[in-house]
């Protein structure tokens, strides 16, 4: 009973400790206590900084500095309409909170409860005055600075390594978190923040208001960390390399520098201007570094749209620019809309860069300023996905160098040239440096490949030019309504595509090689969802290609009917061979009468068919089993499904064709035997005896010939063949 009764009051001290209570009148006396001690802080504090790694901020006293968790912005943004009351900025007491030791990975502090945010006593607006010391008093006694509001003068941040960066001070090191700011983190200069101890060990960079960072590793990490708030940086230091775009002469004091920083990967970033005094050595195409002035940033608030303005950097007299390498190539940011460069906050990726429109526009002046005018399709929000509204936008273009632009007014055209985003003018504009800059809507491309990728333009009328040699693989002319086109079908190394030639021809046929391409190209997608046909390139109009040479190998892709139907346009324009294949048909009716329909099926997977009509597409039908068909696959726009054009079949049951060169196809299906040959040409048939059952000049390029049974000759102009009827 003894041993219980001890027990219980055993228990009960313990639960009394857990729930007592400690009154600390200062930081230091919290920081003594046990872990996970409750405790009232009765002493008087200053808050400092947020915090964005915790839901808190640090405060401090005259003994030391504290994380004090359990607060947000929230309680400042909304005035203290929410769950959070004390922001920085404050004088508190009587906080009642749980003290934390810190474990691995976490930081120590006190913790305040739900219940308990809004007991402190709080005084407002105290300004926060941070302790000003340099790198080597901060290394040599870390511990007195923790949690405390300090301004390290002369911090050094090292490169990102594995995704981490550090502050530095000689073989001494820190981890470094941008709390408050990006986090792409400077170089150097005066840091504003506190030091988090105990096994989280870092310094938190928390104030923006009294961070004056003067070095950075490049102009890109430069915009980005201060994210258009309009920083003005005096004795900057820019790390990294530049690319001139374009270098003018302003006036007998100053020269103007456009350039732009790729980073690793050769994607174009943050372009900046530069002023140098008097004139320069740089030239457009120089990589360039050594870069030590006055930046300003004066990207605007994103809100404030229209009064965007670039990004540039005076460089200091006296300061060298260095010159890294020489006639590197233009790179040119395409598809630019101009409504980016005058209205949206995108105008930042395309500061002093070479932009090109991807909308054919039309320039006209009033008066002596020149405008580039284009119109364009957007998706309508309000209307169902394929609803469209028509938007136009306009931007000033001026010629420099003794370019006219006067004689292209009126003209519809491509725009190229340097961006200013009102840095030197007074508005956004182009400049247009010479003819080069004024594109004709005319593009070249060196494979089908390129072609294709670069997709249709967003502009009617924009000629893509074809640079390679293609391969004519299938030509067929299809009368529609009336109307006749011809169509060819032309691949390369790369990829296969049809060619419209609309009620015109050209002179080369299966097997040449032509080259001298120009014409529009169309993916047929709209809206981004829909296909509607299969991507085709229509010939202009006066374009007569070149025949290279003739009786080239075609590139024939085997594949299954279950493929081709479940990545259709993987094999679209493209000749394919379908084994295992069975044709069928059934007579259907509907509001046009009666009519037969064809089907080609898969025989391992009979629910992939493929529906045809023969007499449109594919000459006559294909019947049968275990057939295998050669032909070209394309999309049919007017029926809305893949077809396959025949050139040939052979197999099914009871046909056997010797001579692998034939340029005839001769098979037997249902007891019929059909020859295949272009039109014109002797058709002779003998039984093995010797026997001659048929003979006939062809009007056609399908014979068929019933009441025919076992092994047959087949004579087709001089040439033998033999073939099984059943």
């Amino acid at each position: 009973m003894k041993k219980i009764t001890f027990l219980l009051a055993l228990i009960f001290s313990m639960c009394m400790n857990i729930s007592a209570q400690v009154e600390c009148k200062t930081i230091a006396e919290i920081k003594s206590q046990p872990d996970k001690t409750k405790i009232l802080y009765t002493g008087t504090a200053k808050t400092t900084f947020y915090n964005g790694t915790y839901n808190g901020l640090f405060m401090e006293d005259a003994t030391g500095g504290i994380l004090l968790k359990g607060y947000t912005l929230n309680g400042k943004n909304n005035n203290f309409d929410g769950d959070s009351y004390v922001t920085d900025s404050m004088e508190v007491t009587k906080i009642t909170a749980t003290w934390s030791v810190g474990s691995t990975g976490t930081a120590p502090g006190i913790t305040v409860a739900t219940a308990d945010k809004k007991t402190p006593e709080c005084t407002f607006d105290v300004p926060v005055v941070a302790q000003r010391i340099t790198m080597a008093e901060f290394f040599a006694n870390k511990a007195a600075y923790e949690g405390r509001a300090i301004v390290i003068t002369d911090a050094k941040i090292s490169p990102k390594v594995a995704s981490k960066t550090y502050l530095v001070s000689g073989t001494d090191s820190l981890a470094f978190y941008a709390s408050n700011l990006s986090s792409t983190a400077p170089a150097g200069g005066e840091m504003a923040g506190a030091f988090v101890g105990g096994d989280y060990n870092r310094f938190l960079l928390c104030d923006a208001n009294l961070t004056k960072a003067t070095e950075f590793y490049s102009f890109s990490d430069m915009a980005a960390y201060y994210k258009g708030k309009n920083y003005e940086i005096v004795d900057a230091k820019v790390g990294g390399a530049v690319l001139v775009n374009y270098v003018t002469k302003l006036d007998d004091n100053r020269t103007a520098i456009f350039a732009q920083y790729t980073g690793l990967t050769g994607l174009l970033q943050n372009g900046i201007t530069i002023f140098v005094e008097g004139e320069t050595q740089v030239v457009a195409g120089d990589s360039i570094n050594g870069f030590v002035g006055k930046y300003t940033d004066a990207y605007k608030n994103v809100v404030d749209k229209k009064n965007f303005k670039g990004a540039y950097f005076n460089q200091t007299a006296g300061e060298a620019l260095n010159v890294l390498s020489s006639n590197n190539p233009e790179v040119v940011n395409t598809a630019v809309n101009i409504s980016d460069l005058v209205t949206s906050q995108l105008a930042m990726n395309y500061a002093s860069q070479i932009i090109a429109s991807r909308y054919t526009g039309k320039l006209y002046a009033k008066g002596d300023t020149y405008y580039y005018k284009v119109s364009y399709e957007i998706s309508n929000p309000s209307e169902d996905s394929d609803g469209m509204i028509q938007k136009s936008d306009s931007i000033i273009v001026v010629g420099v160098n003794g370019f006219d632009l006067s004689k292209h007014v009126g003209n519809n055209v491509i725009l190229s040239g340097v961006y200013d985003a009102a840095v030197i003018n007074a508005q956004p504009t182009i400049i247009v440096r010479d003819a080069d800059d004024i594109l004709v809507t005319y593009y070249e491309f060196n494979t089908l490949a390129e072609l294709m990728e670069a997709g249709e333009p967003l502009s009617s009328g924009v000629v893509y030019g074809l640079k390679g040699e293609v391969v004519l693989n299938y030509k067929r002319t299809q009368v529609n309504s009336g109307v006749s086109n011809t169509w060819a079908f032309i691949e390369d190394e790369t990829a296969a595509l049809a060619l419209d030639l609309g009620a015109g021809d050209i002179d080369a046929v299966v097997g040449d090689k032509i080259k001298g391409l120009k014409g529009v190209f169309d993916d047929g997608v709209r809206y981004g969802t829909r296909i509607e046909h299969a991507p085709m390139y229509t010939l202009s109009e006066g374009v007569v290609p070149e025949i290279v040479s003739s009786n080239n190998e075609l590139n024939v892709v085997k594949a299954s009917l279950s493929e081709i139907i479940s990545d259709t346009l993987k094999y679209c324009s493209h000749i394919v061979e379908v084994s295992n294949l069975g044709g069928t048909f059934q007579t259907i009716s509907d509001l046009t009468g009666v009519r037969d329909d064809y089907y080609l099926y898969d025989m391992a997977n009979p629910s992939a068919e493929m529906h045809y009509q023969p007499a449109t597409h594919t000459g006559n039908p294909i019947l049968g089993e275990n057939l295998t068909l050669k032909g070209l696959c394309n999309f049919n726009c007017l029926d809305g499904y893949y077809v396959i054009y025949r050139i040939s079949v052979s197999g099914g049951t009871g046909v056997g064709v010797e001579n692998s060169n034939v340029e005839a196809s001769i098979y037997s299906i249902n007891g019929m035997l059909c020859i295949e040959t272009e039109a014109g040409q002797t058709l002779e048939v003998y039984t093995v005896d010797g026997r001659q059952v048929y003979q006939t000049t062809n009007s056609s390029n399908l014979t068929e010939i019933a009441d025919l049974n076992g092994v047959v000759i087949v004579k087709l102009n001089g040439e033998t063949y033999k073939a099984v009827v059943r």
